[in-house]
């Protein structure tokens, strides 16, 4: 598949591709166009944007849950302040 890829102008490495057919990664729009150009798939083929569509769903997806771990973790971090009685005395001066 890389080697296909090269030859259509459309480079992506073979650890690239490893990564990606086993879902370690995500590929960026390049890798993906890469993945497609080395499997044989025309730019005017009806399923090559279907392809970069289901990649862009699986990236807002993955970027949801993301900002959903991060609100999390900021909500358990968050510490509760207390108000704390002063410790000195006031004296007022009129």
């Amino acid at each position: 598949m890389a080697h296909h890829a090269v030859q259509t102008g459309q480079p992506v490495s073979t650890t690239t591709i490893c990564d990606v057919l086993n879902a370690k990664i995500l590929p960026t729009v390049n890798a993906m166009k890469g993945i497609l150009a080395g499997l044989g798939m025309e730019t005017d083929d009806p399923e090559y944007n279907q392809w970069l569509e289901a990649r862009l769903v699986l990236e807002a997806t993955e970027m949801r849950q993301k900002l959903a771990a991060k609100a999390l973790q900021d909500a358990s971090n968050r510490r509760v302040r207390r108000v704390r009685p002063m410790r000195t005395v006031v004296r007022r001066e009129d």
